[in-house]
């Protein structure tokens, strides 16, 4: 099982409405659409600075990190509306 890898917490999180693990098993023509403009290629420096903060927060998510506040400033400037809409769907 591919997800097998993940540690439980990872697992839960979803993405688009789709578990981790459901993601990770569409087929390649189904995952293309799923992630839209995102691609594996893309080397570091390419980014743009609020990929690379939402790229840290995710990071930081992740981590062991207890009693912690996360202070978002306007999160969605610069963002697609459609990526607005994703974000307010998990908050």
């Amino acid at each position: 099982m591919a997800s097998a890898r993940l540690k439980p917490e990872a697992l839960l999180w979803r993405i688009g409405g789709r578990s981790i693990h459901a993601a990770m098993c569409l087929p390649i023509a189904t995952a293309r659409d799923f992630f839209a403009e995102l691609t594996l290629d893309r080397q570091s420096c390419t980014l743009s600075g609020g990929e690379v903060q939402r790229i840290n927060l995710t990071t930081a998510l992740g981590t062991s990190l207890v009693n912690t506040l996360f202070v978002l400033d306007e999160p969605s400037i610069g963002l697609h509306p459609r990526d607005i809409e994703r974000i307010n769907e998990n908050f």
